[in-house]
């Protein structure tokens, strides 16, 4: 019984390895073709303009991630922020923050981002997301949720600018519910 299991696995090995050499083209030669799909993905380059799209991208969703963690554990002045938001976005951001960590509340929840970018311009960039924001806000004092999440989304768009290295968020502005 084992030595026909064992005939039986070299058989089919064999015949896979035909297949797979038979489909690879055999002999030693190889086509036209596979050169040329050869040629034309080595010098294929990727899109600097896609790249870019997607750092900006990329640099609002940091935001975003930073800006709710910090108000999950209360830590309105965590240094982080300051990687991902400058000016306007940055000041406001902190005095959010500040505000909430004052009065004892802290974001319980998650964010569900969808944002395109409007603009692209060297080192600015706009983007318009309508953000799904699933968060209470919890009173760390009372153990209680002070306001509850709203299920519709809120248009929010946006300013980047590439400085130090990476894009930041620079202006943030709330435009009411989102019809995608």
């Amino acid at each position: 019984m084992r030595r026909a299991q064992t005939s039986l696995r070299i058989a089919t090995l064999a015949a896979l390895a035909a297949i797979v050499l038979a489909a690879c083209g055999g002999g030693g030669k190889s086509s036209t073709a596979a050169k040329s799909a050869a040629a034309v993905s080595s010098t294929t380059t990727p899109d600097p303009q896609t790249a870019q799209q997607a750092a900006v991208l990329q640099g609002w969703r940091d935001y975003w991630n930073t800006y709710l963690d910090l108000g999950t554990r209360g830590a309105p002045l965590d240094p982080r922020l300051k990687d991902v938001a400058t000016g306007t976005a940055l000041n406001n951001s902190i005095a959010a923050l500040q505000a909430r960590y004052l009065a004892g509340q802290v974001y319980k929840g998650t964010y569900d981002l969808r944002p395109t970018i409007l603009t692209l311009n060297g080192t600015n960039a706009s983007v318009r997301d309508c953000l799904g924001d699933h968060t209470d806000v919890y009173n760390t004092r009372t153990s209680t949720v002070d306001v509850h999440a709203d299920a519709r989304r809120t248009l929010r768009t946006g300013t980047l600018t590439f400085i130090d290295g990476g894009w930041k968020v620079a202006t943030i502005e709330n435009g009411g519910p989102c019809t995608e």
